[in-house]
């Protein structure tokens, strides 16, 4: 993935993989954005439980951005 431009405190990529299970009904899921570095802090490997979705990260990856202006 290509890194993002990030602006204000929000100045890590973060981007992570996983799991939607209902049932028998299994959904991949990914996705990628800006956070804080509070927002780094995955747990993967841990089942969340949400009412009869369970929510599973498989993969989780965090790294400084660029800033929106082009520089580090």
């Amino acid at each position: 993935m290509e890194p993002l431009p990030c602006t204000g405190s929000k100045d890590h990529c973060v981007e992570f993989a996983g799991t939607l299970t209902m049932g028998d009904i299994t959904m991949t899921k990914a996705a990628a954005g800006c956070g804080s570095p509070g927002g780094c802090i995955k747990r993967v490997g841990v089942k969340k439980y949400i009412q009869s979705l369970v929510d599973m990260l498989s993969w989780a990856n965090c790294y400084p951005a660029p800033r929106a202006g082009g520089e580090l």
